[in-house]
């Protein structure tokens, strides 16, 4: 058990959801930052993405949007948590509640694993989103 669980999870928070929170990453030089070297993503549909293919369609969506859907629309994160899978490794788990996907209001719960700690910081290793029903 790691003794400072509360400040890795506090630290983590204010990063998640990583790619909608723009004053952390508004840009792809603040992603490529933010992101492990061994980053990928399997995504709500069940697609395999690597940290290229995310960097270039973030960097896109930067582009054509001012503010991030997540704020225009009050997304929220249900059930935020962090736990210590082992070493220098912590899994975020949360839910994202207030999509509108076709007219309907979507959550998905997502999982994030982070690698690093307090004084270097962390970078994300991973992330999934999965489409609750």
């Amino acid at each position: 058990m790691i003794d400072n669980i509360d400040e890795v999870k506090a630290f983590i928070r204010n990063r998640e959801p990583i790619f909608h929170n723009r004053e952390l990453t508004n840009t792809r030089e603040d992603l490529d930052q933010e992101m492990h070297q061994d980053f990928w993503e399997i995504s709500a549909s069940g697609k395999f993405y690597t940290r290229d293919f995310v960097l270039d369609y973030l960097e896109q969506r930067y582009e054509d949007n001012d503010v991030d859907v997540m704020i225009k629309e009050n997304w929220q994160l249900i059930d935020f948590n962090v736990s210590h899978l082992a070493g220098d490794v912590f899994m975020a788990s949360y839910i994202l509640d207030g999509q509108i996907v076709d007219g309907q209001n979507r959550q998905t719960r997502r999982t994030t694993l982070w690698k690093g700690n307090l004084i270097d910081g962390f970078k994300i290793l991973y992330h999934q989103g999965t489409i609750m029903q």
